[in-house]
Order: structure tokens, then sequence, then C-alpha cells
């Protein structure tokens, strides 16, 4: 039970500190600017099995914070080819260690993604030490708005 409440605590945080980034909330700052929010599903027994998956040796794409982003990217852009998504331009921003910020932009599709990517803070219910997860991707932005340079997307 313990180890839930640290987990939703930390999750709650995320989601209530998020727009506090500039570089995190570019789409909200532009009038008119239409956008959308995906946040994923993260639950402490998610994050327990992740975590012994990646002890064991598995999936160890996700101590990478690009990998995880374009898996992010690809649960919210359906129709993605896994085996192009990496040529896809994009933009990563370190906000700190433990959060990063992916900006990719889907010149096809007309708009970017924000991809959300963080390391969680949780308590191993096994061992009882706290430590930091794998990355996850928290959360997805999805906007029409200008790119960098202020030219539209369309």
């Amino acid at each position: 039970m313990n180890n839930r409440r640290t987990v939703d605590a930390t999750v709650a945080m995320l989601v209530l500190t998020a727009c506090t980034w500039p570089s995190f909330c570019v789409a909200a700052a532009t009038p008119g600017c239409p956008k959308s929010v995906v946040r994923f599903n993260i639950t402490a027994s998610s994050i327990a099995e992740m975590e012994q998956s990646e002890a064991q040796g598995h999936q160890p794409w996700r101590s990478d914070s690009y990998a995880v982003a374009v898996v992010g990217l690809e649960k919210v852009e359906h129709g993605i080819d896994p085996r192009t998504a990496h040529s896809i331009p994009h933009r990563r921003t370190v906000i700190s260690s433990t959060h990063e910020l992916f900006t990719f932009e889907l010149q096809k599709r007309s708009h970017l993604d924000q991809i959300n990517v963080r390391r969680l803070r949780w308590r191993n219910p096994r061992t009882g030490r706290t430590g930091l997860t794998v990355w996850w991707a928290i959360e997805a932005v999805i906007s029409d708005c200008p790119n960098a340079a202020g030219e539209s997307h369309r």
C-alpha cells in the first residue's frame, strides 16, 4: 500500500507540475493552437513488473529516454511504421536528469507531438529500497501549432 501511495503521489506531482516547464507548454502558450493531451496509464503494479523485467535483462531499451519517447509516439500516432519512427525529425529538451521532453515534427500529419518522459521515484516492494525507475512516457501533447521558426505545418 505504501508503494502505491509513493507512485500515486509522484504521478500526481508530475501531472500538476508538467506545465511549470515553459518548453512543455508551447501549445498552451500559442493562442488558437488546438491541442489534445494523452496521459499514459502507469500503475504501481506496472512499475514493479517493468522494474523486475528490466533487472532480468529484458527490454533494455527502457533505459534509453529517446526509445521510450518513440514508443510513446507510436501509441498516440496510430499507423506510424515502427521501422521508420526513429527517422522522424525531433528535438530533445533535457529538463533534469529524470525528466526529458521530445518534440516530434510530424510533417505528413501537419502537427507536433510532445512526449514527456520521466524516471519515477519508487520503493521496491521486495527490498524496501527507494530508487529511480526506468524511463516512462508520462504524457503526450498533440498540437497543430507552428514550428519553432514560426511557420505553420499546414
